[in-house]
């Protein structure tokens, strides 16, 4: 039945196609920023063949050692089925470090005080980003949490295929519900108790590890590093299948595990073992596409005439190819424009699978790994909205909506072999947004894709 999908499209092409495209010399839409003057000498092009097709990414970066600008505070978190694209299954190893006294300007251990205490529970904190919430909500979601038991290197960098070795049997689990609900709770950081309340969730963990982290020695608190000698850190696990994404948020300083305990002289105390922007937290994703729409499009490449799939995570990615652009090779390019509308699938639900908000686009580099193109580049800041484009514009007259890209020095750059004669179609912060769209391909029946271009004659 899926394949239909795709004969109902080549068989409409046939009857819509030549109606569709609109003439060589059309320039009522690019340029219309033009001075008319500027016009004069111009030529306008919008039929410039593009190839496109549904591609697989191999792994993203999802935590850098290298780098704190590329570390990462909203992680996805999920088991989630989409009936396009197939499954994605997102979890997360962290380090979890010791606490940290931030009244003074530079953070400092403060190591727990567990002489003659008497251990309480022991609680896995975390907190959500509605930011990253997609699909079907609100749904329960299921957690386990396993202890690592291989050693995280948080000055390396890691990507999304990451695994590290863990003890087989969970410390914790639990089920939440994908709402940011409020919790009350007592904290015990200080002497004089407080009630407090933000959305989190509280698993709770095994006592065991609770009395474990109690009779470490103390040289174990000396560090960080000595710390992590002894416990190397924590995997969460998905453990129910759903129809949606939630997002874990680490850029507070209330994430972490939390023991609770009564001190030498009977009063509730707390200690925080915190997972902060000093270890690692490294994103591992999966994805499935065995049965799924997204399936077709990768193992028929020429599919992509008509429909292509760009998806957030370490999902689909979209390729492009201009087979005949270098004719134009020693033409000065005024101006190029990549307009693409978004498409729609039988049986899909826009309403719940809400497209990406911002798409950009790549290239290969020297070494084959895929970087922003120049105009990506040259247009990043606060207008980059504005400059490059790659967010949704609302169609008009009955028309779909559509990403303009401003494509202008990477589109030169390829004319005048500086450049690969390749694109590729790419989430923005892709390793943190689960958001995926439906694109319309170059010869598509109704609203394909486009290359728009002002160029002056050598």
């Amino acid at each position: 039945m899926k394949k239909s999908v795709f004969s109902l499209y080549t068989a409409l092409a046939g009857l819509f196609l030549a109606a569709s495209l609109p003439s060589c010399t059309d320039f009522t839409t690019i340029g219309a920023d033009l001075l008319d003057e500027d016009r004069l000498g111009l030529d306008f092009v919008d039929t410039v063949t593009i190839r496109a097709s549904t591609v697989a990414e191999d792994s993203i970066l999802t935590y850098s050692g290298e780098s704190a600008a590329l570390q990462m505070n909203r992680h996805p978190f999920g088991d989630f089925t989409d009936p396009v694209f197939g499954r994605v299954i997102a979890g997360l190893y962290s380090q979890v470090l010791l606490d940290r006294d931030r009244l003074g300007f530079s953070p400092i251990l403060v190591p727990p005080n567990y002489r003659n205490a008497i251990l309480d529970s022991i609680v896995l904190v975390l907190t959500l980003d509605s930011v990253g919430f997609y699909g079907k909500l609100p749904e329960t979601f299921g957690i386990e949490v396993y202890r690592v038991t291989e050693d995280i290197d948080a000055s390396r960098n890691y990507y999304s295929n990451s695994s590290f070795a863990t003890q087989p049997m969970p410390i914790g689990s639990g089920q939440f519900f994908s709402r940011l609900d409020s919790l009350q709770v007592i904290d015990y950081s200080s002497l004089t108790s407080d009630t407090i309340s933000y959305p989190h969730l509280r698993i709770p963990l095994d006592f065991s590890l609770g009395q474990e982290l109690m009779q470490l020695d103390t040289a174990n608190y000396e560090s960080d590093s000595t710390f992590l000698q002894a416990f190397k850190g924590i995997y969460l696990k998905p453990t129910l299948p759903t129809e949606s994404m939630v997002s874990l948020n680490f850029g507070n300083l209330r994430s972490g595990i939390f023991l609770y305990y009564n001190d030498s002289i009977g009063r509730p105390r707390q200690y925080q073992y915190e997972i902060n922007a000093f270890g690692a937290r490294i994103s591992s994703i999966r994805h499935e596409y065995s049965g799924a729409i997204a399936q077709e499009l990768l193992q028929s490449p020429d599919a992509g005439d008509t429909l292509v799939l760009v998806q957030g995570l370490s999902g689909v990615n979209a390729k492009l190819e201009f087979p005949h652009i270098t004719d134009l090779r020693g033409a000065i390019i005024n101006f190029a424009q990549l307009e693409i509308p978004i498409g729609a699938l039988p049986g899909d639900d826009p309403d719940k699978f809400a497209p990406v908000r911002q798409l950009i686009l790549a290239a290969p580099n020297s070494e084959g790994a895929q970087v922003n193109i120049a105009d990506v580049q040259f247009s990043a800041g606060t207008n980059f909205a504005v400059l490059f484009g790659g967010v949704v514009v609302k169609g008009e007259n009955g028309q779909p909506d559509v990403y303009r890209m401003n494509v202008s020095s990477q589109i030169a750059d390829i004319i005048n072999g500086r450049a690969p004669n390749e694109m590729y179609i790419r989430v923005n912060t892709k390793a943190q947004t689960p958001n995926r769209v439906i694109l319309n391909g170059p010869a598509h029946p109704l609203n394909r894709m486009r290359l728009r271009l002002a160029f002056t004659k050598p």
